[in-house]
């Protein structure tokens, strides 16, 4: 096989392009298998999923380029998959060969993509996709006769079968040795390729791809500003031309239609059906009153399973970094320095967010299995009518969803709004969903405050309400950014919903994989460097007359005790300490006193360090959300004047304020990464923060105002 690449130094290249949800993960998986690789593309956040498989004895790498319904891009995703079509995408090679995926249950949208491809005069092959879904829907594709009115070679890839998989490979190859360049005729195409002659005679050095788009207003011409100034009197008497004969951008795109329609009528045979079996199920899923009761009960479904199924994988996590500890601990008896950064900084503070893996993974199953299921289309449509007076749409959705288990991939999936200024503001509300890393901070204070004295019930309500919260708030937020900061315009919601199918379970696995991969690797870099400052900061100063002096004074008690009471000492004299008793009197009007504020302040990196933070605190050493000792400790803690630090209306105002605020430096990293600013950061952590505090003010002295206190 010989590649058609110019650089005949690299293996051939081959990009995955086509609508979204037609199908491209499942080519993907089926030609490269683990053979894949996930990142960004240089110089912006949308990520670049590539992979590579054998063939006749030559490595093929394969892109899978974001899904876009034009060549005209509305968001960074379609813009990224324009740029690697056109072989303008940054850090990316020319593709060799398009393999363009279309869904054959929309096959006339996905033929309107394609005319598009055809002017652009690269190599495309094609792929149909979900044929077997087409007997519910009584319809019949007459491949043969597809491929024949395309002129390029066709493949069909079903769920993964290992003989259509080779087909496909081979359909590669051969197009790799002999490129099969596309043709699509419309009615108008004599009359634009004589202007495009004509243009192209006098600037030879463009493309006719950009040069149809210098004519019809594309915004992806990529030529010089000396360039476009000299075409700039000839594009305008071709413009003119072109309205004259009634060459519009808006007639064009009606004849694209109008030759998709053509080819579909073609190949496709249709049985006369009452009602599908999608239709009749949209029905019921997407009842104004009975699918929003069908969603909340999905929801619940999802959210319940987050917590009672990762249960167990949690456990043994924890169990694993507690045995770890241990035996570092042990064999660095002899070093206390060394001993502590190990198990106290590295080791706790990557493993406390560790410990949340198996709730990522879950949740990602479950979006993964709604997503390939085409359920995940009609929650969007659902939620469109209570999101629309906001200023978002339906698509803002997933992302708010992503947020409940952690805000990361939640910011990174608002790439999905068109609009810039809807995809900030839809990205500066997600991290007030509550997050997983919020729940064992939930757990403690409500089993500890709230379950003794109200009962199981109302535990199980302020739990739901922590839960709740957020998305209450981020509603207004939401209408305050669009509507007075960010001036957002308005966004017609266009959603087409898929046909019902059952999921393909490699793609699932793969999508919950990619998923808690990332993340861990996000513990293992930001949430590790900044679990190394709080130590420092907790550890340090660490004068040696302090365990003197506690050891004098204990005489004969435990020495176990002793050790978590120098550990509690040494804490609150160190720099997180003094720090903590220095700002306390800021936190003292929400019922705070230095011990929680230091928590709060050891928690930056990482809501659930508090923990911890709190178990050394309160010198009991290790601590988790189930810890008696812990609780028992923060239940006896007292002002100087006798009353009770902890009462259940301090333990709802650090849930509240730890349901608002901001404290996750992973989240703002994320945020800078996609926004490209370190201001719209700042600005999160300080309106979270804020909000955060003023809530937490107005409950606290509202309750004590009510003898709640």
């Amino acid at each position: 096989m010989t590649s058609s690449s110019s650089d005949n130094s690299r293996p051939p290249l081959v990009a995955l392009v086509g609508n979204p949800n037609t199908g491209k993960t499942s080519v993907f998986n089926a030609l490269c298998g683990t053979r894949q690789q996930v990142g960004n593309y240089p110089g912006v956040t949308v990520e670049k999923k590539t992979g590579s498989f054998d063939w006749d004895g030559q490595t093929i790498q394969v892109v899978d380029l974001p899904g876009l319904y034009s060549l005209n891009p509305l968001s960074p995703d379609e813009q990224v998959a324009t740029d690697g079509i056109l072989a303008h995408a940054p850090g990316m090679p020319t593709p060799d060969l398009l393999i363009f995926v279309a869904d054959s249950t929309n096959l006339k949208r996905n033929l309107l993509l394609y005319s598009q491809i055809a002017d652009t005069q690269k190599p495309v092959i094609a792929v149909i996709t979900m044929m077997d879904l087409l007997d519910g829907e009584g319809v019949q594709i007459d491949i043969d006769q597809l491929g024949h009115c395309l002129n390029i070679p066709m493949a069909v890839l079903t769920k993964g079968d290992a003989k259509q998989v080779q087909q496909l490979k081979n359909i590669i190859g051969d197009a790799l040795d002999q490129p099969p360049i596309p043709t699509v005729c419309l009615a108008f195409e004599p009359a634009i390729g004589s202007m495009l002659d004509d243009l192209q005679h006098m600037f030879p050095q463009i493309s006719r791809f950009d040069a149809r788009a210098l004519l019809f207003g594309s915004q992806n011409v990529r030529v010089g500003d000396p360039m476009l100034g000299a075409m700039q009197q000839k594009v305008q008497a071709l413009r003119e031309q072109a309205d004259s004969s009634n060459l519009t951008p808006a007639a064009l795109v009606t004849q694209r239609y109008q030759w998709a329609e053509a080819i579909v009528q073609r190949v496709e045979k249709r049985s006369e059906k009452a009602l599908t079996f999608s239709r009749k199920l949209d029905r019921i899923l997407t009842h104004r009153f009975f699918g929003l009761i069908i969603f909340a009960a999905v929801m619940f479904l999802m959210f319940q399973s987050i917590y009672t199924w990762a249960v167990p994988f949690m456990d043994l996590i924890e169990t694993g970094i507690s045995t770890l500890s241990d035996v570092v601990g042990s064999s660095l008896a002899a070093r206390p320095l060394l001993a502590s950064i190990m198990v106290d900084g590295m080791i706790a503070g990557v493993g406390s967010v560790i410990v949340f893996l198996p709730q990522i993974v879950i949740l990602f199953l479950f979006v993964a299995v709604l997503e390939d299921s085409g359920y995940l289309s009609r929650a969007a449509f659902l939620m469109d009518k209570l999101l629309g007076w906001t200023g978002l749409n339906g698509r803002a959705f997933i992302p708010m969803l992503s947020s409940f288990a952690c805000a990361v991939p939640g910011i990174m999936a608002a790439r999905v709004m068109p609009d810039p200024k809807a995809r900030m503001a839809t990205i500066l509300v997600s991290p007030l969903m509550s997050c997983s890393a919020r729940l064992p901070v939930y757990i403690l204070l409500i089993s500890a405050f709230i379950e003794p004295r109200f009962g199981a019930s109302w535990a199980a309500v302020t739990l739901f309400a922590m839960h709740g919260i957020g998305l209450l708030i981020a509603l207004p937020i939401a209408w305050i950014l669009n509507k007075g900061i960010l001036k957002t315009p308005d966004m017609p919601f266009i959603l087409e919903l898929p046909v019902y199918r059952l999921p393909n379970w490699t793609n699932v696995v793969f999508r919950a994989y990619e998923a808690g991969k990332k993340f861990t690797v996000r513990a293992g870099t930001v949430i590790f460097a900044f679990s190394i400052i709080i130590w420092a900061l907790s550890y340090f100063p660490r004068p040696d007359h302090i365990a003197d002096d506690i050891r004098a004074q204990a005489q004969s008690q435990d020495a176990l005790l002793i050790d978590q009471q120098i550990a509690g000492a040494y804490l609150e004299q160190s720099y997180l300490g003094t720090a903590g008793k220095a700002i306390q009197p800021i936190f003292g009007p929400l019922g705070f006193d230095w011990k929680i504020t230091v928590g709060i302040l050891g928690a930056f990196p990482a809501r659930e360090v508090i923990l911890s933070t709190l178990g050394i605190i309160y010198q009991i050493g290790e601590a988790d959300e189930e810890s008696d000792d812990l609780k028992q400790r923060m239940a006896a803690e007292s002002w100087p004047d006798g009353s009770q630090v902890f009462t259940p209306l301090v333990a709802i105002v650090l849930m509240i304020f730890f349901a608002l605020c901001s404290q996750c430096m992973s989240t703002l990293i994320t945020v800078q990464r996609e926004l490209n600013s370190w201001k719209w950061a700042g600005f999160l952590f300080t309106y979270m923060t804020a909000l955060a505090y003023l809530l937490s003010l107005v409950t606290y002295q509202g309750g004590k105002a009510l003898g709640l206190g």
